[in-house]
């Protein structure tokens, strides 16, 4: 089984606590710790209990005063946020209480979540702290809230203390000290939910009620209105059916394993059958040991009887070869005699063979010879005929030649005795020369220009050196440290800080979120640039601090603190990725004005540190965004040179080197003098102006010059061209002069006449004729003599062939007769030998047999009857080798038996396991089954009364509609789909609002996206309205509910909280910036916040609150 296919999805052990992590404390991220683990304990109070319904705390009304119990009567609050000290009372149902933005409605809320040891994070502030509620020009603070008991039970009155050096402060109940744990135990007593969105929503949390999950939603129902372990059931089905599906697992698990241990129990019955297999094939080893013996003896005597009859045809065989052996050798040595008269015979017809045959060769030898002779004369002939045609084509080409020669000649005299081309020489020779001229003076220009531009460039190098030089000093920051109390009394005299808005340097101000040394040091060492500013929060003070006669900077703030910080280097997950702990801001708080103003000056929210420090090749991997930086007190800055290339200042700044000082300290900017630097840069700007033009007549002076010298070069190529046709006379004559001495020389030597060389020639021929004739008579002669020697030769040959066949034949069997003879003597050896020792060995064998059994003897018997072949003993012993070797190879399990004696007490065990589990499962599912019994059906009444009062209130809005729905089942992904739905496990179980503002419209889930602002605040604001008709509570408080609606709508929404209140009469807080017109009821109170800037007080203790009891004037119409 895989884990996917494990129930519900919950497939591990670890999963499993990561849901119940969810069930318990997932949906509180905003309360602390301690109350985390209260929820717990009055969790598994509540389970104690079991199936068994715990009803809700009785809120019945008094009849008196019209309070219910845990409705709040009174708050008193001192030193809390912008009140100094307050008292107010509260009415039965609602109280609308109201007064413009900022004026203080939302710390009424907060003074209850003080009150009442609520997490003040449920104010929908993540960063807010309980200590951030104190008035900033005070210490401490104190919050009485009395709410109304039990009846015929005094009031309760909850306090609480806190100062800025406490973490949760003091807390009493009717004047008695209590715990937090108390004070809440308490509140609960009384049906006091702080934490409950749908009882206490400040305007802070109302985008995140829509964000809410299904699942969500339904714990938070299930915790406002019903019974009170109906969350703890909720728990229990969870629980059950989380562990019902590990149970199951685990069952299916024993199941499986009971099944392997019946297939291994299988397999183990066929091993032992295999060891009683192999024990039957030892038994059978040992019986044939001792038949082997027993035939062994009887092997050996007549093993013994056949080597001796074997000796004696040795024997016989023996005599047979020798006979033979003397026959061969007498035939051999007649046959011997016949061979060596044959082989002197041939020997001596053979020489005069050769004789003849040598002679042969040299007459043929000869008529080649004279073949060649024959070949060289009518070679020499053609030679001769040859040469002769060569010596007319070489004379005719000579004669070629000098006419060819003598026309060239004739023709370059003509031209150059031209007058016309003598002239055309002579004008480019002065062409030439002006053109050298031209060209020295142009070069000489040039020269003097680049000679006065260089002298003008250095001199403009030298200022701008100069220049930069002076800026570079005017540019460097030069700290300066002075204790001056008086300066900053003269600052205070002049510019008062009750009357005009600035603080002192920034850098004395600001305070460090954890009083640590090296957050201090790392905090100066950025700040300190900015630390002799006075930060000035308008024009008007700035101009007053000016006034001191010291020298000071002063900087107005020109942005808000949000927009100072908002653009960082890189994301606070890749910075540390990089290896940094985070920015510089982050060491640091407060005031607001302060941390802009460092912001904007010294980047403090763009400059990370890390603490351990960085390596180089961290630095080198540090994005171009990041050029400055702190690691490991070092303040690093990262410079790009003029190559493009990005390297580490290696003048980095200990931190050590800028210890805190007193608040005394004032750091201020020497003003540097730039006169000097004007002047430079004066002086520059007019040299670059005097190199301008000079540049350009560079420019034009070079450009004549390359138009001179490509004139120069044209002119002396046409002169290089007469120059060259005047040296070709010359040469023309000298070739004319060499044409007319070769024809000369080749007419003068003829070759010889052909009539002479072919006398010459025929002369020769005959005389070679004649020895061709000789020599042919020589070779037939030679010829004849060997064919009467021939024919003799044949027949001795033939003769002296069949004798060596012959001697041949006796020599291989007289051969063959000696090797059958050593083979006898060698097998004769050896079965002497083996006679030995087989007659040795059956008596060693006699000497020490042993009595064998019958049975082996009887066994041994019926062995031979069986067996036809020739050897019985290697039968016997080739059977044992078999058995062996099948023992030897055989996988054979030999703990087969104690194998099967533990699978048999590890399935009685594994059967234990699946009944107790069987048993597990089914009580499980019994009482799962009596929760549900009792869960269900009140959360489906819950659900049924919510969503009629939703629709029913919703209605009330033109074209709107709505519903609330109990998700137990999955959506199918086809509507139209007739089978049935698959149910949800319970912890997928969700309440989701279903509306519509559109007339025929469908109607949408309600979330963060899909509606408008004011759909979902009329959509949040009905739902809290429709749980008031399920059971009675304490109070609700709403705080600007009619966030984002218009008018009408505004009007609708109050008017249904108006007489929701009325009609349950619970109590209800409705706080809202302003009063709005609609149908209000008797018993409703209407508080209007006195308090803030243009806000004048009334009343005799000058309080923040006025209460109107009756407001005929205002609405009169």
């Amino acid at each position: 089984m895989t884990k996917r296919d494990l129930p519900n999805g919950l497939q591990t052990a670890a999963k499993r606590r990561r849901t119940q992590n969810e069930q318990e404390g997932g949906f509180d991220d905003d309360i602390d710790e301690e109350q985390r683990t209260y929820n717990n304990e009055i969790r598994e109070h509540d389970q104690q209990h079991g199936s068994q319904v715990i009803p809700r705390p009785s809120l019945d009304m008094c009849a008196k005063t019209g309070y219910r119990p845990g409705s709040i009567l009174q708050i008193y609050m001192k030193n809390v946020m912008s009140y100094d000290e307050c008292l107010v009372n509260f009415g039965p149902t609602l109280n609308f209480v109201i007064g413009p933005n900022g004026s203080g409605k939302s710390t009424m809320l907060a003074a209850i979540c003080l009150a009442f040891a609520a997490p003040i994070t449920c104010m929908g502030k993540a960063a807010l702290k309980a200590q951030q509620l104190i008035k900033s020009t005070k210490d401490a603070l104190e919050v009485r809230v009395v709410v109304k008991n039990f009846a015929g039970m005094p009031d309760l009155t909850f306090k609480r203390t806190l100062t800025r050096d406490e973490k949760l402060g003091r807390f009493f109940i009717n004047g008695k000290s209590a715990t937090m744990k108390e004070v809440r135990a308490t509140a609960r007593e009384l049906d006091i939910q702080i934490v409950s969105m749908t009882r206490f929503l400040p305007q802070d949390r109302v985008k995140d009620f829509t964000t809410m999950s299904p699942k969500e939603l339904l714990i938070t129902t299930m915790e406002d209105v019903g019974y009170q372990n109906m969350r703890s059931h909720y728990d229990s089905l969870v629980n059950q059916q989380e562990h019902s599906a590990g149970d199951e697992h685990r069952l299916q698990l024993a199941t499986n394993a009971l099944a392997d241990l019946d297939r291994r129990r299988n397999d183990l019955t066929d091993k032992i059958a295999q060891l009683e297999e192999r024990e039957k094939q030892e038994e059978m080893v040992k019986k044939l040991e001792k038949v082997a013996v027993y035939s062994k003896g009887i092997f050996l005597k007549q093993e013994t009887e056949r080597i001796k009859a074997e000796v004696a045809q040795l024997n016989a065989a023996s005599k047979d070869l020798a006979e033979e052996r003397e026959t061969l050798s007498k035939k051999m040595s007649s046959y011997q005699q016949v061979i060596k008269t044959s082989e002197n015979d041939m020997s001596q017809k053979e020489e005069k063979a050769k004789q003849y045959w040598r002679k042969y060769r040299e007459l043929r030898n000869k008529d080649k010879e004279i073949a060649g002779k024959m070949a060289k004369h009518e070679g020499d002939f053609e030679a001769a005929q040859r040469r002769l045609d060569k010596h007319e084509e070489g004379t005719k080409v000579l004669q070629d030649k000098v006419q060819e020669d003598q026309s060239k000649y004739t023709a370059m005299c003509r031209e150059l005795d031209d007058p016309a081309f003598q002239e055309k020489k002579e004008d480019l020779k002065a062409k030439l020369a002006e053109f050298d001229k031209d060209y020295s003076e142009t070069k000489q220009v040039v020269r003097d220009l680049e000679a006065k531009g260089r002298n003008e460039s250095d001199k403009a190098d030298q200022v701008h050196s100069a220049l930069e030089s002076e800026r570079r000093v005017n540019n460097r920051f030069v700290p300066v440290q002075r204790i001056n109390m008086n300066l900053i009394q003269k600052v205070k005299q002049i510019a008062p800080p009750d009357q005009f808005r600035y603080t002192l340097p920034a850098i004395n101000t600001v305070r460090l979120k954890q009083n640590n040394v090296d957050d201090q040091r790392m905090v100066n060492a950025v700040v300190r640039a900015t630390a002799q500013h006075f930060v000035a929060r308008d024009s008007s003070s700035a101009a007053q601090i000016m006034r001191v006669e010291d020298r000071i900077t002063v900087r107005e703030i020109s942005k808000p603190f949000e927009e100072a910080s908002r653009n960082v280097p890189v994301d606070r997950v890749r910075l540390r990725g990089y290896g940094f702990d985070g920015y510089i801001l982050d060491l640091i708080e407060g005031p607001d004005h302060n941390l802009a103003h460092l912001c904007e000056a010294a980047k403090i929210h763009a400059v990370p540190y890390s603490r351990q420090g960085l390596t180089p090749e961290q630095i080198s991997k540090l994005p171009p965004s990041l050029n400055r930086f702190i690691s490991k007190n070092m303040l690093y800055t990262i410079k790009q040179s003029r190559y493009g290339q990005r390297y580490t200042s290696t003048k980095s700044e200990p931190i050590d080197t800028y210890p805190p000082k007193k608040d005394s300290q004032i750091i201020y900017e020497k003003v540097p003098d730039r006169s000097q630097e004007q002047e430079l840069q004066e002086q520059y700007d007019e040299l670059v102006q005097r190199l301008r033009p000079l540049k350009e007549e560079v420019k034009i002076a070079k450009s004549l010059l390359q138009d001179k010298a490509h004139l120069k070069t044209e002119t002396v190529d046409k002169l290089r061209q007469y120059r060259t046709r005047e040296g070709k006379k010359d040469i023309l004559a000298k070739n004319l002069h060499t044409a007319k001495v070769k024809l000369k020389e080749h007419v003068e030597n003829p070759p010889a006449g052909i009539e002479e060389v072919k006398a010459l020639i025929e002369k020769k021929r005959n005389e070679t004729r004649d020895e061709i004739a000789a020599n042919m008579l020589d070779r037939v002669k030679v010829i004849k003599k060997l064919g009467q020697l021939i024919p003799d030769a044949q027949k001795d040959a033939i003769a002296l062939a069949r004798a060596n066949v012959l001697v041949a034949s006796l020599r291989s069997r007289y051969a063959e007769v000696e090797a059958e003879r050593a083979q006898f003597k060698e097998k004769f050896q050896r079965l002497k030998d083996r006679y030995k020792a087989a007659k040795a060995e059956y008596e060693a064998f006699m000497a020490n047999k042993e009595e064998v059994e019958p049975e082996y003897v009887l066994f041994f018997e019926e062995l031979k009857a069986q067996y036809d072949g020739p050897d019985l003993q290697a039968h016997v012993d080739a059977q044992i080798d078999v058995l062996r070797q099948e023992l030897t190879f055989a996988n054979v399990d030999m703990d087969a038996r104690n194998k099967y004696e533990e699978v048999i007490r590890q399935a009685q065990r594994t059967k234990q396991e699946v009944v107790y589990l069987t048993n597990k499962r089914d009580n499980a599912a019994e009482e799962m089954q009596k929760i549900i019994d009792v869960f269900v059906p009140e959360l489906e009444r819950i659900v049924n009364i919510v969503s009629s009062r939703f629709a029913e209130l919703l209605k009330k809005k033109e074209k709107a509609s709505g519903l609330v729905v109990l998700r137990t089942a999955k959506e199918k992904a086809n509507p139209n789909d007739p089978g049935p739905e698959e149910p949800l496990p319970f912890s997928q179980w969700g309440i989701e609002i279903m509306v519509s503002f559109r007339e025929g419209g469908n109607k949408c889930k309600l979330d963060g996206t899909t509606q408008s602002g004011g759909e979902r605040s009329i959509s949040i604001g009905t739902y809290l309205l429709a749980l008031q008709g399920v059971a009675p509570v304490a109070f609700r408080a709403l705080d600007e509910i009619n966030q984002a609606l218009d008018a009408k709508n505004e009007v609708i929404m109050n008017q249904h909280v108006a007489d929701t209140a009325a009609d349950f009469d619970q109590q209800l807080f409705l706080l809202s910036p302003k009063l709005i017109h609609f149908n209000y009821p008797k018993k409703m109170r209407i508080l209007t916040i006195c308090n803030g800037s243009g806000v004048a007080t009334k009343g005799a203790t000058g309080g923040s609150f006025l209460a109107l009891k009756h407001l005929q004037q205002v609405f009169s119409e």
